[in-house]
Protein backbone atom coordinates (compact mmCIF):
# COMPACT_ATOMS: atom_id res chain seq x y z
CA UNK A 1 0.00 0.00 0.00
CA UNK A 2 1.58 3.33 -1.14
CA UNK A 3 1.46 6.67 0.52
CA UNK A 4 -1.26 9.03 -0.48
CA UNK A 5 -0.22 12.30 -2.15
CA UNK A 6 -1.80 15.55 -1.08
CA UNK A 7 -3.12 17.71 -3.91
CA UNK A 8 -2.68 21.41 -3.16
CA UNK A 9 -4.79 24.07 -4.81
CA UNK A 10 -3.19 27.26 -6.06
CA UNK A 11 -4.92 29.28 -3.33
CA UNK A 12 -3.66 26.90 -0.61
CA UNK A 13 -0.10 27.14 -1.94
CA UNK A 14 -0.32 30.93 -2.19
CA UNK A 15 -1.61 31.16 1.38
CA UNK A 16 1.28 29.03 2.65
CA UNK A 17 3.86 31.14 0.77
CA UNK A 18 2.25 34.33 2.11
CA UNK A 19 2.33 32.86 5.64
CA UNK A 20 6.02 32.06 5.19
CA UNK A 21 6.80 35.64 4.11
CA UNK A 22 4.99 37.06 7.15
CA UNK A 23 6.34 34.51 9.64
CA UNK A 24 9.93 35.70 9.92
CA UNK A 25 11.10 32.07 9.98
CA UNK A 26 13.59 30.56 7.59
CA UNK A 27 12.13 28.34 4.90
CA UNK A 28 13.45 25.23 6.67
CA UNK A 29 12.02 26.23 10.07
CA UNK A 30 8.65 27.24 8.61
CA UNK A 31 8.39 23.97 6.64
CA UNK A 32 9.28 21.91 9.71
CA UNK A 33 6.61 23.66 11.78
CA UNK A 34 4.02 23.06 9.06
CA UNK A 35 5.06 19.47 8.42
CA UNK A 36 5.92 20.21 4.79
CA UNK A 37 9.03 19.62 2.74
CA UNK A 38 11.00 22.85 2.16
CA UNK A 39 11.45 22.04 -1.54
CA UNK A 40 7.69 22.09 -2.08
CA UNK A 41 7.29 25.53 -0.52
CA UNK A 42 10.41 26.79 -2.29
CA UNK A 43 9.04 25.72 -5.68
CA UNK A 44 5.72 27.43 -4.96
CA UNK A 45 7.49 30.62 -3.89
CA UNK A 46 9.67 30.62 -7.02
CA UNK A 47 6.65 30.07 -9.26
CA UNK A 48 4.69 32.94 -7.65
CA UNK A 49 7.72 35.27 -7.84
CA UNK A 50 8.20 34.45 -11.54
CA UNK A 51 4.52 35.08 -12.25
CA UNK A 52 4.66 38.40 -10.39
CA UNK A 53 7.76 39.46 -12.33
CA UNK A 54 5.98 38.80 -15.61
CA UNK A 55 3.03 40.92 -14.48
CA UNK A 56 5.20 43.64 -12.91
CA UNK A 57 4.61 47.18 -14.11
CA UNK A 58 6.97 48.23 -16.86
CA UNK A 59 8.89 51.48 -16.85
CA UNK A 60 6.93 54.31 -18.45
CA UNK A 61 8.80 57.48 -19.31
CA UNK A 62 7.19 60.63 -17.95
CA UNK A 63 7.97 64.04 -19.40
CA UNK A 64 7.25 66.91 -17.02
CA UNK A 65 5.66 70.03 -18.50
CA UNK A 66 7.14 73.42 -17.70
CA UNK A 67 4.33 74.48 -15.35
CA UNK A 68 4.40 73.47 -11.65
CA UNK A 69 0.94 71.85 -11.93
CA UNK A 70 0.20 69.47 -9.05
CA UNK A 71 -0.04 65.86 -10.15
CA UNK A 72 -1.98 62.82 -9.05
CA UNK A 73 -0.05 59.58 -9.42
CA UNK A 74 -1.33 56.04 -8.99
CA UNK A 75 0.55 52.75 -9.06
CA UNK A 76 -1.44 49.50 -9.28
CA UNK A 77 0.66 46.50 -8.30
CA UNK A 78 0.06 42.91 -9.42
CA UNK A 79 -0.39 42.03 -5.74
CA UNK A 80 -3.53 44.19 -5.66
CA UNK A 81 -1.96 47.07 -3.74
CA UNK A 82 -2.80 50.51 -5.10
CA UNK A 83 -0.63 53.47 -4.10
CA UNK A 84 -2.04 56.95 -4.76
CA UNK A 85 -0.21 60.24 -4.35
CA UNK A 86 -2.15 63.42 -5.12
CA UNK A 87 -1.46 67.13 -5.31
CA UNK A 88 2.31 66.94 -5.63
CA UNK A 89 5.00 68.11 -8.01
CA UNK A 90 6.06 65.35 -10.38
CA UNK A 91 9.49 64.70 -8.86
CA UNK A 92 8.13 64.72 -5.30
CA UNK A 93 5.27 62.46 -6.38
CA UNK A 94 7.59 59.87 -7.88
CA UNK A 95 9.78 59.97 -4.77
CA UNK A 96 6.66 59.49 -2.60
CA UNK A 97 5.52 56.52 -4.71
CA UNK A 98 8.91 54.84 -4.39
CA UNK A 99 8.97 55.46 -0.64
CA UNK A 100 5.47 53.95 -0.30
CA UNK A 101 6.34 50.67 -2.01
CA UNK A 102 6.14 47.69 0.34
CA UNK A 103 9.35 46.17 1.67
CA UNK A 104 8.46 42.81 0.07
CA UNK A 105 10.02 41.43 -3.09
CA UNK A 106 7.05 42.51 -5.20
CA UNK A 107 4.52 45.22 -4.63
Amino acid sequence: MGTRRTRWTRSQAKRIVDDLERSGFTLAEFARRRGLHPNRIGKWRTRFEEEAAIQAPRLVELVAPESPTPYSLELSCPSGHVIKITGVALTAGVQALLAALPETRTC
